[in-house]
């Protein structure tokens, strides 16, 4: 579970404590308070666990910014680099970042991508674009920047420049 599943978790069992107490029922203090302790011991050992993963995936996030724009960069090497399990890398990733290893670093590649489009698509290509993003193949860029963004480079290129002419009126 990642931090804003628990934090939802607790909003929803605050919640029904809160209707306990309102209710008033026999015991209803009793059930709040032991509702609130297991909640308490469940934080405590949540919360111990995470310090040593945490900085294997903030070093993990790191790599990854710092090879955004390198084309053969291999994410499972790195992952076997981490001295994990692939598998079990995989869960501790996605519970403190909510995404695979392989989607957050597609989604940095495409948010890096799109300031790209942003700042160059009047100087360079979408094929220049994506190589400069990490993508040696441009139909591979294309087909995941819009699996990402629901639309393909071209288009969101076509966006920008609508957008300036509007800005322009």
């Amino acid at each position: 579970i990642n931090k804003n599943g628990i934090l939802y978790l607790i909003k929803i069992i605050n919640k029904h404590i809160y209707d306990i107490l309102q209710k008033n029922g026999p015991n209803a203090q009793a059930i709040a308070n032991a509702i609130g302790e297991t909640i308490y011991q469940f934080l405590i050992r949540w919360t111990a666990q995470a310090p040593k993963n945490i900085s294997v995936i903030e070093a993990f996030q790191n790599l990854l910014a710092r090879n955004i724009t390198n084309a053969q960069f291999d994410i499972s090497a790195a992952i076997d680099d981490t001295g994990f399990c692939k598998g079990y890398f995989r869960q501790i990733f996605k519970e403190a970042t909510g995404d695979s290893p392989v989607k957050y670093f597609n989604r940095l590649r495409i948010d890096y991508a799109k300031r790209q489009l942003e700042q160059y698509h009047q100087v360079f290509t979408i094929k220049e674009i994506a190589a400069f993003s990490g993508f040696s193949d441009p139909y591979h860029f294309s087909k995941v920047f819009k699996k990402y963004e629901r639309i393909s480079p071209s288009q969101y290129v076509d966006q920008l420049k609508s957008r300036k002419v509007r800005r322009i009126i």
